[in-house]
């Protein structure tokens, strides 16, 4: 939904529903709504000491019901080889040159070290060999290398850490890993 028609149905609720989501439903609520019903509630000075901390401590319980299911997902085995090593994920970019055309990908890849390492090689080997054929990629061939160093070198450096790629796809997919792993 447009943020604009949110922002217009918030402001024309009454007092009392505008409450009750903000008590009982603001975790069920993305991010920029949540940050449009703040504003409207603040607006009325609806937003009380009360109504404060109940959204406080929903966002609280998130964020630990987050690092659950993070940390659940990381221990799951790898898909890739079905190893028990902690997961981590890693963005990999890909050209094909082909005469005056260039073909890219770019995907998130799931797995152990062991996993991500193959196929961080593999994606390098790919762009060495394959993505200086055409005129485009030239230019993308070099940029893609090293994009793909230069994340493969943070998750390295890391250590155990989890990446941000990995992060990202986890609130991406937070309520269906929610299903699977804390059942």
């Amino acid at each position: 939904m447009d943020e604009e028609k949110i922002r217009e149905m918030y402001e024309n609720m009454p007092d009392d529903q505008l409450l009750n989501i903000a008590l009982n439903e603001m975790d069920q609520l993305r991010d920029e709504f949540k940050q449009i019903l703040r504003g409207v509630l603040r607006d009325r000075n609806l937003l009380s000491q009360t109504v404060k901390e109940t959204i406080s401590a929903g966002e609280e319980e998130m964020e630990e019901e987050f690092e659950k299911i993070l940390e659940s997902f990381r221990q799951t085995p790898c898909p890739l080889c079905q190893g028990h090593s902690r997961l981590n994920a890693l963005s990999l970019r890909r050209t094909l040159g082909v005469l005056l055309f260039s073909f890219k990908w770019k995907r998130v890849v799931i797995g152990c070290p062991d996993c991500l390492n193959k196929k961080y090689r593999g994606a390098q080997l790919f762009n060495w060999l394959l993505g200086f054929w055409g005129f485009p990629g030239w230019y993308l061939a070099p940029i893609y290398l090293l994009g793909n160093k230069r994340d493969y070198s943070n998750m390295l450096n890391s250590g155990d850490e989890p990446t941000e790629d990995l992060i990202n796809y986890v609130k991406e997919n937070q309520k269906w890993l929610k299903v699977k792993l804390l059942q």
